[in-house]
């Protein structure tokens, strides 16, 4: 029993982790970067594909499913910037 409570919550820091890296990757785009600029719209595209597949798979009872929808709305935002 300790043993499956201890896994769960090693498997939550490191989903933690992953969140907050893409929050603050996302926050720190180098916009004025002319290679970024080229790149950022096909690569926000695939976060948001995989963000959809993440809380169509993770269910509304998980703890990190609130944090994940609000990344992929600042994602989706950036995107549509992107298209302009």
């Amino acid at each position: 029993m300790v043993f499956a409570w201890l896994i769960d919550g090693v498997n939550f820091i490191a989903d933690w982790l992953l969140f907050r890296y893409l929050e603050e990757a996302l926050l720190n785009l180098d916009q004025s970067s002319p290679i970024t600029r080229e790149h950022v719209a096909a690569v926000l595209r695939q976060l948001c594909v995989k963000l959809t597949a993440y809380l169509q798979s993770s269910g509304l009872t998980d703890r990190l499913h609130r944090p994940m929808s609000k990344l992929l709305s600042v994602c989706e935002i950036y995107v549509r910037g992107c298209q302009r």
